[in-house]
């Protein structure tokens, strides 16, 4: 509808109306921000933040006392905190804040002067590229030979950490001393990547390899003087796995996909979505991506085989299937 210029001092473009405070009384809440800080804490589950005065103890804070980037994560803290209120009701707690479950606030904390670790250190934020970097070390005084994993962050070429030396923040950002450096993208599973940080016998490298890359990304190997590469995908194998005969005389299995080169048990116990084809001759790591097919159809085929199995051969023995892909998906 056209505006009206006559009376354009009663109209109100919808931009200002959802951008209106919600309640135009609100109440100042907390205290003055001139001494906050803000804390980068660790506990089992990661990296959360807190509010505190420059004595360490914890304050709420009014944001509407501070300015620029520091505002901006206060104001989204205290968001974050109604939130949970509403979910736990007035009379609850809330919970603590994981930089991992809120990856909006890195970018206002990184722009903080006043973020200090658990001992009130001021920490920084580098903006220099690095990246984690798995070394595979080989002891060939045993036999078999067995393969030391020694993880570190790494910067245009510097050591700048090893592994114990390392906090991860989220799966893009580690703590390291008093210094928050940004990696390449490691995935969900992050936090774990330090288990990688460990012995294991050199036959077990292929399955050590697959994992790695098949949960995490933005790690760079080394192993001895072996190149990687990115090599075609790799299509998964359908196999049919017999379980048992049950006291009824019935026969169980499984159908399944697994993986050329690869023991059974490990493509049914782990999601496998990437396989490292070592090749010892030619001095090279081949990283291959595994493609799945359905096994709905093979399902369909195993069914109408056993169907007229049983026909042809007139009521005998039970026959039935479970069947599971190496995705943990069970078909029924």
């Amino acid at each position: 509808m056209p505006v009206d210029l006559d009376t354009f001092e009663d109209f109100e473009p919808p931009l200002f109306v959802a951008l209106k405070r919600p309640n135009d009384r609100e109440v100042a809440v907390g205290v003055p921000g001139v001494d906050a800080l803000v804390q980068i804490q660790f506990d089992e589950t990661g990296a959360y933040l807190s509010v505190i005065n420059r004595q360490g103890r914890p304050i709420d804070v009014d944001y509407r006392s501070t300015h620029g980037a520091l505002r901006d994560l206060l104001k989204s803290i205290g968001l974050i905190h109604r939130r949970q209120r509403e979910l736990v009701g007035w009379d609850g707690g809330t919970e603590r804040i994981y930089l991992h479950q809120h990856e909006h606030l890195l970018w206002p904390l990184g722009n903080c002067e006043v973020v200090v670790d658990s001992e009130l250190r001021p920490i920084t934020f580098e903006t220099r590229p690095v990246g984690m970097v798995l070394d595979l070390v080989v002891d060939r005084s045993r036999e078999p030979a067995w393969i030391t994993g020694q993880l570190s962050l790494v910067g245009e070429g510097e050591a700048l950490a090893e592994a114990d030396q390392v906090r991860f923040l989220n799966e893009t950002r580690v703590l390291v001393g008093q210094r928050v450096y940004m990696t390449q993208p490691l995935g969900e599973n992050f936090s774990r990547l330090t288990l990688f940080n460990s012995r294991f016998p050199e036959p077990m490298l292929d399955r050590c390899l697959a994992l790695l890359f098949s949960h995490f990304t933005g790690v760079t190997v080394r192993y001895q003087d072996y190149s990687v590469t990115t090599g075609d995908p790799l299509p998964a194998r359908t196999a049919m796995l017999f379980e048992q005969v049950d006291q009824a005389e019935s026969l169980h299995f499984i159908l399944m996909h697994m993986l050329p080169g690869y023991p059974v048990e490990f493509t049914r116990h782990y999601e496998i979505t990437r396989v490292a084809v070592i090749n010892d001759t030619e001095h090279s790591i081949m990283i291959r991506e595994i493609t799945y097919a359905s096994l709905e159809d093979e399902h369909i085929r195993v069914n109408r085989a056993l169907a007229q199995c049983q026909k042809e051969l007139g009521k005998g023995n039970g026959v039935t299937t479970s069947m599971r892909s190496s995705l943990n998906v069970w078909l029924v």
